[in-house]
C-alpha cells in the first residue's frame, strides 16, 4: 500500500484507513507491505508517511527513490520473524547491482544527513510554510482547487 497515493494526485487516505486495513489484514493473516518509494526518508515531514497513522506498523517497508538521490538503490526492510522465515526457506535474491558499494555509500550518507540535520523536522516546517502560501494563492485564484498531501509533499 502507498500511505499517500502519489500517482493518483497526491491523495491522502481517509482517516484511520491504514489502521483499518492493518486490522483486516491481521484477521486474514496477511502481511502489511508499505511502499514508501515516493513518500519515505522525510519527504512528508516524517521519516515515513505511514507514521502519520498511529499504531500502523508494516511487516515489509519498501524504499527506493528517496533513499539515493536518483541512483539505482532500493531497500526492503522487514520484521525479524519474516527474515528468519526467509532464511529458513532458503530464499535468495540476487541482481547484477546487488551490494554496489557506490549506491550503498550514497544511501548510507543520505540516512546520515537526514538524521544529523533534522531533515524531517525541517521538511515539516517548510511544508507548513508551503501550505500557508498555497492557501493564500487558493483564496486569490479560483483555479486552485483542493490542497492535498503532508509536509512539503503537496498537490493541488
Amino acid at each position: 500500500m502507498d500511505p499517500i497515493l502519489f500517482t493518483g494526485g497526491i491523495l491522502d487516505l481517509p482517516t484511520d484507513y491504514l489502521k483499518r486495513m492493518q486490522d483486516e489484514c491481521r484477521k486474514r493473516d496477511m502481511l502489511i507491505i508499505m511502499d514508501e518509494a515516493q513518500t519515505g526518508v522525510g519527504r512528508t515531514g516524517k521519516m515515513f508517511a505511514v507514521e502519520y497513522e498511529e499504531g500502523v506498523v508494516p511487516d515489509i517497508l519498501a524504499l527506493s527513490k528517496t533513499l539515493s538521490f536518483g541512483l539505482p538503490l532500493a531497500s526492503i526492510s522487514t520484521t525479524a520473524e519474516i527474515g528468519r522465515g526467509c532464511k529458513e526457506a532458503g530464499f535468495l535474491w540476487l541482481t547484477a547491482h546487488l551490494n554496489d558499494p557506490l549506491t550503498a555509500a550514497v544511501g548510507d550518507k543520505v540516512l546520515e544527513i537526514v538524521g544529523r540535520d533534522n531533515i524531517c523536522q525541517k521538511a515539516n516546517e517548510r511544508g507548513q510554510q508551503l501550505r500557508a502560501g498555497l492557501e493564500k494563492l487558493q483564496q486569490k485564484y479560483w483555479c486552485i482547487g483542493d490542497l492535498r498531501g503532508r509536509g512539503p509533499f503537496v498537490g493541488f
